[in-house]
């Protein structure tokens, strides 16, 4: 699979650039800080995809993506931009992924990863089944996966009520610092320091397990 890199800073370019070839699934990369540039080697060339950057002077990412598009209906566009309000725009032009900066190898891998198993689909004419995991934690805690638009619970069985219980403050608080003091009056009031921080390591395994 060969890909197209376009980014107007050159040292975001050349980053995501080594990042693909790191990841040792693409034939060739060829990386553009002038989307213009771009658009005419990509005429010539036939990348299979283009990751592209959204805010570019003159030729924007959006603009990009349908100018080769108009130009070969078969390639695959992955948006990279450290905004998130094109996210919309960007599945309108059924673009296969969309990545914030700064971004993250494991993140850029998944996106690797779609990218790959939807060529294959084509080749092979089975259908593509997009596989999404979720939460629900209004009233009670459920975990759920998408499968082509099909909700199937999957079922968690907690060790404790406590385990449980720190999983749904944790998740409530993903965004926060939470001492182990703060989760040890709460989740256990009234107990020693040592005692506590026994319970609350115990539990903490218990959860990752």
């Amino acid at each position: 699979m060969n890909a197209f890199v376009v980014d107007d800073e050159e040292l975001a370019c050349n980053q995501l650039r080594k990042m693909l070839q790191e990841t040792g699934k693409f034939q060739s990369i060829q990386s553009f800080t002038d989307p213009e540039q771009a658009l005419d080697a990509a005429k010539r060339a036939r990348p299979d995809v283009a990751f592209l950057d959204i805010e570019m002077p003159e030729l924007n990412g959006i603009e990009l993506a349908e100018a080769l598009q108009a130009a070969d209906e078969r390639i695959e566009i992955v948006f990279t931009t450290a905004y998130d309000e094109f996210a919309i725009k960007a599945f309108e032009l059924n673009a296969i992924d969309y990545l914030l900066k700064p971004m993250l190898k494991p993140r850029l891998e998944k996106a690797v990863e779609r990218l790959f198993k939807k060529q294959e689909s084509a080749q092979t004419g089975e259908p593509l089944i997009e596989t999404e995991f979720g939460i629900e934690c209004f009233d009670s805690l459920n975990f759920y996966k998408m499968e082509n638009g099909v909700k199937t619970y999957i079922p968690v069985k907690w060790r404790t009520s406590r385990a449980r219980e720190l999983y749904a403050y944790l998740l409530k608080e993903h965004e926060h610092f939470v001492s182990k003091e703060t989760l040890i009056d709460l989740l256990w009031p009234g107990v020693d320091a040592v005692k506590g921080t026994t319970q609350l390591y115990t539990t903490v395994y218990q959860i990752r397990n």
